[in-house]
C-alpha cells in the first residue's frame, strides 16, 4: 500500500520529527512575526493569515526535505505523490485534486503548543460527506482514527529566532 510506503520513507529521512517540527515553526512565525507586529499567538491571527502558515508550511517542508514536484499532488517522495496539509485545528481541507483520486496528504496539526503529523489516503471512508463552497471535503473521524500518525502531541516552543530578533532590533535603529 502506497501509504504505508510514504509513511515509511518519511520515517528514514535523518531527524524527520525535530525537522519538520522546525518547519512548522518557521511558517507560523512568519506570519505571526512578534517582533514587528506584537502577535503573540496564532488565535491572533486572520482567517487568511491562518491559511497563508499552510502555504508557507508547504514551502517551508518542501526545501528543507527537497521534495520533488507533482504533475496534480503538491509534491512526492521517491515517485510517491502526496498533498501537504496544515490546520491550526485538526480540519484538514482536501481539495478535489487529492480526493478524486484518492490521493495521500501529509497531514500537520498544531494545537497550542503541540505538533502531530499523519499521513492519509483521502479515500470516502476517511472524509466527510459534505463540501465547502470550493468542493473542498474534510478528515472525517474516522479518518482521524485511520491516520497513520508519524508524530503525536510533540511540544513545539513558538518563539522568534535570536537572529531575526535582532535583524527587526537593528533595522530599526538604521531606519
Amino acid at each position: 500500500m502506497m501509504e504505508r510506503l510514504l509513511v515509511s520513507q518519511l520515517k528514514d529521512i535523518p531527524q524527520f520529527n525535530d525537522r519538520i517540527a522546525s518547519c512548522a515553526k518557521q511558517a507560523i512565525e512568519f506570519v505571526l512575526d512578534p517582533i514587528y507586529t506584537s502577535r503573540k499567538s496564532i488565535e491572533e491571527l486572520s482567517k487568511t493569515e491562518k491559511t497563508i502558515i499552510g502555504t508557507k508550511y508547504e514551502q517551508v517542508l518542501t526545501t528543507e526535505f527537497n521534495f520533488d514536484e507533482d504533475s496534480i499532488l503538491d509534491c512526492q517522495l521517491n515517485s510517491i505523490p502526496f498533498d501537504i496539509k496544515f490546520s491550526c485545528r485538526g480540519r484538514w481541507m482536501i481539495p478535489q485534486e487529492c480526493y478524486k483520486i484518492q490521493g495521500l496528504c501529509l497531514c500537520t496539526e498544531l494545537n497550542d503548543d503541540t505538533l502531530s503529523v499523519g499521513v492519509i489516503k483521502t479515500s470516502p471512508e476517511n472524509l466527510t460527506k459534505g463540501q465547502n463552497q470550493d468542493k473542498k471535503l474534510t478528515i472525517s473521524k474516522k479518518g482521524r482514527a485511520n491516520m497513520n500518525w508519524l508524530i503525536q502531541n510533540k511540544k513545539i516552543e513558538i518563539k522568534p529566532s535570536a537572529l531575526r530578533m535582532f535583524w527587526h532590533f537593528m533595522k530599526r535603529k538604521l531606519c
